[in-house]
């Protein structure tokens, strides 16, 4: 097989035209709904905006949600696709919740973000960044209201997903679910094949291992139609010593040349525009094949800058999320750990490392459920997930009577957050711990941090 023609006139325009929007490195994004050009630019932006003209974004609330949209973006956690959890926003205090999530070249990433029917708590904003080596994460898109968010990949990438409420003062804490789905860019490029019918992938050794292969084999029947995988330009109908008959296509939407090879028959024509689905010739043998089995070799080539593996670019296997299995109805409110120690990690996963090791009865606050795990927020605020079979309820570990006076807070090691006062020698019962502090309830049922009795 021959690498695609880098001379032709249209291959140079497209070059030049490409480098020109300097977009080479950026996933290409198609939203729902296009914003009003002389709006503010995202539904946030116009939300902070109205913050700024009542003065509500100099109180202490107000500053508060935007560092906590601000701190979302660099500490969020990393999940895998597909993804789906169901969480909550604390009705206390503003909270973002964040996703890091890797997006494979040649992917569609699909954002979907739902909230009860009945939810009334105003607006939930939903941000899409992109990672980068340096500095604050690119701004890339946004959703809105019941509307999903797709983004398509032509190179790999790492992406940002921000959730964050509107400033307001619910009754009780905002549900929400996010999915997070990946779908192939192009179309499967033989008529009534799949994943099933690939017969040699990407990487695997030709001619004895001197050279690797820059493609991947569907085998079919001879004759079976050869589909465009892409809106496009046929721009070269031709014969080679490797591929035979073979057809390439100008992907126009994604910057990206196609190869179809070893063609029993051509019925493309140079120059002609093809939809998706089209047929460009039959499935043969032809070239270098003529000792195999009939089949297609397809070949991708991203922006002129050579074979890429073209499995995700058309991989059709749908894939579900796993349900998830931790009790949702713990969202919210505070567990403790169960083991002598366990891990808190930056991924749903127990082959990640572990970002920290919580010692016995430590008290955390689970916020979100995925699978089997929950994402939980540490007294300080540190992140992470932990395995929802490892946490229990809190229930008391024993009652102490306090030895001085001690001042109830609201969170430990913050004496500003005083809540109350408790007298000497006043008993409560210890339900868990978290550094130098114990988490308590009084005998009239208020809970709060004192210094540790031990």
């Amino acid at each position: 097989m021959q690498k695609p023609l880098r001379t032709s006139l249209l291959a140079i325009l497209l070059l030049v035209g490409l480098f020109r929007c300097a977009t080479t490195s950026l996933p290409k994004l198609s939203f729902p709904n296009v914003p009003d050009v002389f709006a503010p630019a995202t539904p946030r932006e116009a939300y902070e905006k109205e913050l700024r003209k009542t003065k509500l974004d100099q109180t202490e609330a107000g500053q508060a949600w935007r560092e906590a949209g601000e701190r979302a973006l660099f500490d969020s956690l990393t999940v895998g696709l597909p993804f789906r959890e169901t969480g909550v926003f604390p009705a206390e205090a503003p909270m973002a919740h964040s996703y890091q999530v890797r997006v494979p070249a040649g992917r569609r990433l699909v954002v979907r973000v739902s909230t009860p029917p009945a939810d009334s708590a105003g607006r939930l904003f939903v941000d899409l960044f992109q990672i980068r080596e340096k500095g604050k994460p690119k701004h890339l898109g946004f959703a809105k209201k019941g509307a999903a968010l797709s983004c398509e990949v032509a190179e790999a990438t790492t992406l940002l997903l921000r959730l964050q409420p509107e400033l307001s003062t619910p009754a009780k804490a905002r549900a929400f679910t996010i999915l997070l789905e990946s779908q192939p860019l192009l179309s499967f490029p033989v008529a009534g094949r799949g994943y099933s019918s690939l017969i040699s992938f990407w990487g695997a050794p030709r001619d004895g291992g001197h050279r690797l292969h820059e493609g991947i084999d569907i085998g079919a029947p001879r004759g079976t139609p050869v589909l465009a995988a892409a809106d496009g330009l046929v721009t070269q109908v031709t014969t080679n010593r490797l591929g035979g008959l073979v057809v390439y296509q100008q992907d126009t939407e994604h910057a990206m040349t196609l190869y179809y090879a070893h063609l029993h028959k051509q019925l493309a024509r140079p120059g002609q525009r093809v939809k998706r689905g089209d047929t460009l010739g039959l499935v043969g043998n032809t070239g270098n094949a003529i000792t195999t089995g009939s089949h297609l070799h397809f070949g991708v080539y991203p922006n002129y800058q050579g074979a890429a593996d073209p499995l995700p670019f058309v991989d059709p296997r749908g894939s579900q999320p796993a349900p998830v299995t931790a009790n949702t109805r713990r969202l919210g409110g505070y567990m403790r750990t169960a083991p002598s120690w366990m891990a808190l990690r930056k991924s749903p996963k127990t082959t990640e490392l572990a970002a920290l090791n919580l010692p016995k009865n430590t008290v955390l606050r689970p916020l979100a459920a995925t699978q089997g795990w929950y994402r939980v927020a540490l007294p300080d605020g540190t992140l992470g997930y932990v395995q929802a079979a490892q946490v229990q309820a809190l229930r008391r570990l024993r009652k102490q009577t306090l030895a001085v006076q001690q001042a109830l807070l609201a969170t430990p090691e913050t004496p500003t957050d005083t809540l109350r006062s408790l007298a000497a020698r006043q008993a409560v019962n210890v339900l868990g711990q978290f550094g130098g502090y114990e988490f308590v309830e009084t005998l009239d049922k208020q809970n709060g941090w004192v210094k540790s009795m031990r």
